[in-house]
């Protein structure tokens, strides 16, 4: 098992800019998504990504 490996999982519900908002703020802080799955099913979202943490860089 790779430790520089994340997944996660998003649900709730759909709405505008859900996808732009995660998968930017992944983007501005290093990390870098490896796979992606998404659905929406009864206007609930559900997103399930694998993402590279080993240049992660959020600050406080």
């Amino acid at each position: 098992m790779n430790p520089n490996i994340a997944k996660i999982t998003v649900i709730g519900q759909d709405r505008k800019g859900v996808i732009a908002r995660i998968t930017n703020y992944l983007f501005e802080n290093g990390a870098n998504i490896e796979d992606i799955e998404q659905k929406v099913i009864k206007n609930l979202f559900q997103m399930i990504m694998k993402i590279d943490i080993s240049e992660l860089q959020i600050s406080q």
